[in-house]
């Protein structure tokens, strides 16, 4: 450290600076002191950064101040005692500080009194500024880093690694002490201690509670594992009881819960499957997380997976909600990737009267991976009452949540959902902090919205030749529907004759040879040639019955004729 110009009076008492001077880099970059005021202002201001220069630059060294911390009501006991402990500053740099205690409270009240944490439980010998915990926790909730990430950052802030600052603050990840600060934040921002019924802003403030209608939207992660080798925890979460339902109750439902598909009800979709790859889990102990989010995109309830995205794990989130919503009026929508197969399964398992005043849909996005017929009937864009949500709230709360991954796959099961619950609370806090913000956006949007799509239906109608209003267009659309779907199954036309019956087996031979050639992966060139095969040999069987001596190509007049008269 070099100084070009040197200052020639203190800046407090305007003495003149004769053989060195002191520099507080906490107090400003113009703060020069002489000795005697740098002693005394920093008697009672402690944890600043001082050194003493020579006036002729040579000599440059730390100016200590002896640090002494003491509460009013330690001054005034009798059983007083003082001990002297490493204390790391919201800046990062480390003091020893003579803290005085007394026997009648507790050396951690005292600690949290003067804004201190310790790093271990009992007797501590190092604490550290609450605020720089306060600052680690907020760049974790929106970084996504880890304790260790941070204390390597920490020690590197200045250029050169602080090895006894990185030494002192690892010692937290030894001890539960950093979870236990986790802990002693929340109550101090929730005020539960204080007030028990005040919800803050870890409740959605805009679902109605009593009447109206409200939406769920479900959906799983699997990027949010946890491997069988992390560690085992000693304690259960502390801060995850409304956000997450034990592991114990998921499992004791699931394991009495027949969920299992005999039929194809709509696309071959992953979710809903109870069977998941045993080389890709056999080292998880958590598969994923499943869970819910109202319309709002606030967190609502989850539970972590042990297996494939089971729809049983969606009807224990029904069987809640149930509960919940049993002695109010309130319309209940659910919206599920896989909402048709949910009602489905229901249906089949003869339990769909317990949800039969439930809506369910699609979202917007998924519900072109259904066949059309489903689209029809369980898009919340076809559906009434679901207005004009697109249905994707979970895969903005995923692209969130996903990055803690790589932070808790190794973490004990305890403190991963104290962590996950954290950053789901943080997350709704931050859409309930916006709240008013955000719903006046979407009744200007769906405002516009309207008056747009009025605007551009009365220009096509105008430009009919015959008269058009709403009524008909409702019509259309009951016709649309009709014509899509009967008993979910599209409509087809019955082959009458034995010639469009194999004009129809050629059709599907055909496609499948020609997607023989077409598919780019081996696995899926395979597949199609079985299907080939077998379509063969049926068509070779269909022949010798109908004794037809050479099969019909494409071009030929037969298959021509067939295929206008079926298509008509």
């Amino acid at each position: 450290m070099k100084f070009n110009t040197f200052p020639s009076h203190c800046c407090f008492c305007n003495d003149e600076v004769i053989t060195s001077f002191v520099w507080c880099k906490s107090c400003g970059p113009l703060s020069f002191y002489c000795h005697d005021c740098a002693y005394k202002i920093h008697k009672n201001t402690l944890f600043h950064s001082l050194v003493e220069v020579q006036v002729d630059g040579c000599n440059v060294k730390p100016f200590k101040v002896k640090s002494v911390l003491q509460t009013d009501h330690v001054k005034a006991c009798t059983s007083a005692y003082s001990r002297t402990l490493t204390v790391i500053s919201e800046t990062g740099s480390t003091h020893q500080c003579q803290i005085y205690f007394c026997k009648c409270t507790e050396e951690f009240n005292t600690l949290v009194h003067l804004d201190l944490w310790p790093v271990t439980p009992i007797k501590p010998n190092t604490v550290i500024s609450m605020n720089l915990l306060h600052l680690f926790v907020a760049l974790q909730l929106e970084g996504k880093i880890s304790f260790s990430s941070f204390c390597d950052g920490f020690s590197w802030k200045s250029g050169v690694v602080d090895h006894d600052l990185k030494r002192y603050l690892n010692r937290m990840t030894q001890t539960d002490s950093l979870d236990q600060f986790r802990h002693f934040r929340r109550q101090l921002t929730s005020l539960k201690t204080i007030c028990p019924n005040y919800d803050g802003l870890e409740k959605c403030a805009s679902c109605p509670k009593e009447n109206g209608s409200i939406f769920y939207c479900f959906d799983a992660n699997f990027g949010l594992v946890l491997k069988s080798s992390a560690s085992k925890s000693k304690r259960l979460a502390m801060r995850s009881e409304n956000l997450f339902i034990l592991d114990e109750e998921v499992k004791t439902f699931m394991e009495s819960y027949d969920d299992t598909l005999k039929t194809k009800d709509c696309s071959n979709f992953q979710a809903g499957n109870n069977l998941r790859s045993k080389r890709k889990t056999k080292k998880l102990s958590v598969t994923g997380v499943f869970g819910m989010s109202c319309r709002h995109e606030f967190p609502k309830l989850f539970l972590n997976m042990q297996h494939g995205e089971r729809l049983g794990y969606a009807v224990l989130l029904l069987d809640q909600i149930l509960n919940d919503t049993e002695k109010k009026r309130l319309d209940v929508h659910i919206i599920y990737d896989i909402a048709c197969v949910l009602k489905s399964h229901l249906q089949k398992k003869n339990t769909f009267t317990k949800y039969q005043d439930f809506k369910f849909g699609i979202p917007v996005f998924h519900s072109y991976g259904h066949r059309g017929d489903c689209q029809v009937k369980n898009s919340i864009r076809r559906l009434d009452s679901f207005g004009l949500m697109d249905g994707e709230l979970m895969e903005r709360l995923w692209s969130y949540l996903r990055s803690f991954s790589k932070i808790t796959k190794e973490m004990t099961p305890a403190h991963r959902t104290d962590l996950l619950s954290d950053a789901l609370l943080h997350f709704g806090s931050k859409k309930m902090g916006n709240i008013g913000k955000y719903l006046v956006f979407l009744f200007q949007k769906a405002t516009r919205t309207w008056n747009s799509c009025d605007s551009e239906i009365k220009t096509i109608c105008s430009k009919l030749p015959a008269h058009v209003d709403e009524e008909i267009i409702k019509s259309w659309k009951k016709e649309e529907d009709n014509a899509v779907s009967q008993n979910g199954k599209l409509i087809q036309k019955t082959p009458s004759d034995w010639k469009q019956v194999y004009y129809l087996k050629l059709k599907d031979f055909y496609k499948e040879s020609a997607l023989v050639l077409m598919s780019e992966k081996v696995c899926d060139a395979a597949s199609h040639q079985r299907k080939a095969n077998r379509l063969k040999r049926n068509l070779t069987s269909f022949e010798k019955l109908h004794k037809v001596n050479t099969r019909w190509k494409t071009t030929d007049r037969d298959f021509r004729s067939q295929h206008m008269t079926f298509c008509v």
